[in-house]
């Protein structure tokens, strides 16, 4: 291949249109910083300028860097968005499943608590008979304590006093019974 007048590499090529094309479309049509740039002294048709050195500046470099995080990042959101609706759609089927068994299990719940409010009626029902029975065992125990108190104490009374003269009296004869002679009064007197 011949080289052309500057190139002392050599790096002069034909279809020289093409690498053109490419060389146009990176400096931006022309008016942008370039991102290759021609060999010296390469020129003309039917050959070609291989573009040897490439120019970028600090800020280009940074904006191909961003640029390719984004695109990582990017693929990283697909991949995780690709996980979340696999995740949401499994979630979503437990929901289902959770809502066909939960339901029949609240309408019995519904059930049973109507069951136990009617028991507790019937509860409270026979609290407030059985506090009106024992009003009246109450009432009826102290009547019967105030009728019959003074008599019985009377009674027992009277019974104790019967009780105690009738254990003197017979104590007396046994003691008469034994010696002969009467036993002495409590009080002294013979």
């Amino acid at each position: 291949m011949p080289s052309s007048p500057g190139d002392p590499a050599g790096t002069a090529v034909a279809g020289g249109q093409a690498v053109y094309d490419v060389y146009r479309f990176c400096t931006a049509n022309g008016r942008g910083p370039s991102i290759v740039r021609p060999v010296s002294g390469a020129t003309g048709r039917g050959t070609a300028t291989i573009y040897t050195d490439r120019i970028m500046s600090a800020g280009q470099i940074a904006v191909l860097v961003a640029s390719i995080l984004c695109f990582v990042a990017v693929a990283g959101l697909l991949v995780a968005l690709g996980s979340l609706r696999r995740q949401v759609r499994t979630l979503r089927g437990v929901a289902d499943d959770l809502r066909r068994q939960t339901v029949p299990l609240v309408a019995d719940a519904q059930r049973v608590v109507d069951q136990a409010a009617t028991e507790m009626e019937r509860v409270g029902a026979v609290l407030d008979s059985t506090e009106s029975v024992h009003a009246t065992v109450d009432s009826a125990s102290k009547l019967a304590y105030r009728a019959f108190a003074n008599p019985v104490v009377k009674v027992l009374a009277v019974r104790a006093g019967a009780a105690t003269g009738i254990r003197r009296l017979t104590a007396g004869q046994e003691a008469t019974d034994r010696n002969g002679t009467p036993p002495p009064h409590r009080n002294g007197k013979a």
